[in-house]
């Protein structure tokens, strides 16, 4: 009887370490190069990148930022609306960025749908656009935390067990 209760105290504090831990896992933005790799915003060749493939590999939260590298006289970065970003539609575009830096950055502020295109005409077609779906920083961390929380419950059972 005694281990059990050593056991269930030990399953309460590595239960409630490791939700701890992993909720401080993305306390901080992260910065996302776009594409992948150095962030260079092209006209995907056949061998990549695949902007939405790697757009759909990450979880985005509140406060993390979007690098764009590219040369400014041949592509551009625009945040459509989902019609426009379908049809690739550049002409009124919810928001252009300028700017006169090497890389463009830009913050993911609200928990939202974001949709971006080149608006160089013909290189959206090609497949330079991609979405991203922004969380809230605490909704964000839930979905790293789950599956830990349950490794951990499961792991201290077997320790019980023992």
């Amino acid at each position: 009887m005694a281990r059990q209760g050593s056991g269930s105290a030990i399953v309460s504090s590595l239960v409630l370490l490791s939700s701890i831990a992993v909720l401080s896992l993305r306390a901080e933005a992260t910065d996302y190069n776009v594409g992948g790799g150095d962030g260079t915003w092209r006209v995907p060749a056949a061998n990549g990148p695949d902007y939405q493939a790697w757009a759909s590999s990450n979880t985005y939260q509140t406060g993390d930022r979007l690098m764009f590298r590219y040369d400014r006289t041949q592509h551009s970065v625009l945040r459509v609306t989902p019609q426009a970003y379908d049809t690739c539609n550049i002409t009124t575009p919810l928001e252009t960025y300028d700017h006169d830096d090497a890389v463009l950055d830009v913050e993911l502020e609200d928990a939202q749908m974001y949709y971006f295109i080149c608006g160089v005409s013909g290189h959206c077609e090609a497949g330079q656009k991609f979405n991203v779906e922004v969380m809230k920083a605490a909704a964000a961390a839930l979905t790293y935390s789950i599956p830990m929380i349950v490794a951990v419950i499961s792991f201290s059972s077997y320790l019980m067990v023992l």
